[in-house]
């Protein structure tokens, strides 16, 4: 008497992957047109228990009956936390398993960006914003060499803040400190450093200008 053999269950299809900052994922997935009418596909909709549901962006013309490979791409708040993070991608009404790998974006950005100074030193307020999704340390003590006429000299402009600070991911905060230009800087060239803080720039401009005069006490 023969046994019937049963047959091999299908594998799961695999989840699939999204990959990127949180400004940008990417993926390609199959889509497959089980109609007998051609279909276009624009969007899809993410879902998940750590984001918000969030559409996606592809763009397919699909013939009837068949089957193609397209890319889509979708972005998430910028403060999304680095991780991986199991999601539904709905496509066309189909529901399919997939995951989504943040990757870390260190981004800070300040104002002003740029700053007129003179020689000697001076006071400075900073509005640090951190725009992304992990946090960023920004050093008491900062240093730049300047250039002069696109040359880099041996001088260094320092920017010290009254205490070092970590910016959290969604957080702008305000700096203070004071800038040190060199005295000795030649008076008719304009000069330049780019002072880095975190992942931002700010970018220091010492203008030409007229040396005061100085007076001298006339001897009796």
């Amino acid at each position: 008497m023969a046994t019937k053999r049963r047959g091999t269950p299908a594998a799961p299809t695999p989840p699939i992957q999204l990959r990127g900052t949180p400004r940008r994922l990417d993926a390609t997935v199959t889509v497959q047109n089980t109609t007998d009418q051609a279909v276009t596909v624009r969007s899809a909709t993410v879902r998940g228990a750590d984001v918000p549901t969030t559409a996606a962006t592809l763009g397919a013309r699909l013939p009837a009956g068949a089957t193609g490979t397209v890319p889509v791409s979708l972005s998430l708040p910028a403060t999304t936390a680095p991780g991986t993070y199991p999601v539904q991608l709905e496509v066309a009404g189909v529901a399919r398993e997939a995951v989504l790998h943040v990757e870390p974006e260190p981004d800070l950005q300040i104002s002003p960006h740029r700053l007129l100074a003179e020689r000697g030193t001076g006071p400075l307020t900073l509005r640090i914003t951190n725009q992304g999704n992990v946090s960023v340390h920004v050093a008491s003590v900062l240093k730049a060499r300047v250039w002069t006429n696109g040359v880099v000299g041996d001088l260094d402009v320092t920017l010290t803040l009254d205490a070092a600070v970590t910016v959290e991911p969604g957080v702008a905060l305000d700096a203070t400190g004071r800038v040190a230009v060199p005295d000795d800087l030649d008076p008719t060239r304009r000069h330049q450093a780019r002072i880095p803080l975190g992942t931002a720039t700010l970018v220091v401009l010492v203008l030409p200008c007229d040396d005061k005069p100085t007076t001298a006490r006339k001897n009796r």
